[in-house]
């Protein structure tokens, strides 16, 4: 004997709830994977410079923490593939990033010419009275190459000689740079250049004599002769 679901309405809304039952629940999107796979993309970042590479660090720990939350709700969350998408592309990125913006950095130096960082000119805070490190004094006559930022000045153009500063911070906007973060920059070539905000690179010969810088600033003790932009 068959029963009539129609004539009872009970067992017509149970059928109706079995069949709900059957049907796919609704997975949201993870925010963390979304994350993950947006912070995976901006690593290609890191290939400009070596402080870029926050970036894929920053990826890495989101993709990870997407898959532990997708994994410890998998009835709710979806985007998994989005999350080791963005992993994989960060992970590869934290050893590529730095080294591609090294060769990049490294292809700018001019043959016979060293590479020098700021670091080598700071005297050390150990040494009392120290105002000018051995390392900074080693570098007399040298062909070196180093990058920073230009000190505004009164010329816009045509400029010979200039301040290379360490950071942009105190160069370009009305700070007043370290003695030792200052280096003069004389330019071999007649014509000069075109002030800039962003980073400069430069080959010279360093020599240390304690003179007066241009644009105002004060002494200077590092010196660039014979310089050209890179």
């Amino acid at each position: 004997m068959s029963i009539d679901t129609h004539e009872n309405p009970q067992l017509e809304a149970e059928g109706q709830l079995d069949e709900e039952d059957g049907f796919d629940q609704y997975l949201a999107l993870s925010s963390a994977a979304v994350v993950a796979l947006v912070l995976g993309l901006l690593s290609l970042l890191s290939l400009l410079d070596y402080w870029l590479l926050a970036v894929p660090i920053a990826g890495v720990i989101w993709s990870i923490m997407a898959l532990r939350q997708i994994r410890a709700r998998p009835e709710e969350l979806t985007g998994r593939g989005m999350a080791w998408v963005g992993l994989v592309l960060s992970a590869v990125l934290i050893p590529v990033g730095p080294w591609w913006a090294y060769r990049t950095e490294m292809s700018h130096v001019p043959s016979g010419y060293r590479p020098i960082s700021y670091d080598l000119l700071q005297p050390d805070p150990k040494v009392i009275g120290e105002m000018v490190p051995q390392s900074a004094r080693d570098l007399s006559s040298q062909k070196v190459y180093i990058k920073g930022y230009v000190y505004a000045g009164s010329d816009a153009a045509g400029i010979q000689k200039f301040v290379l500063c360490r950071d942009a911070g105190t160069c370009c906007f009305g700070g007043n740079p370290k003695i030792t973060d200052r280096i003069v920059v004389s330019l071999a070539n007649p014509s000069g250049m075109i002030y800039t905000k962003q980073p400069v690179r430069v080959a010279g010969t360093f020599r240390f004599s304690p003179r007066q810088a241009p644009g105002g600033i004060g002494v200077a003790y590092y010196h660039l002769d014979n310089a050209e932009l890179r």
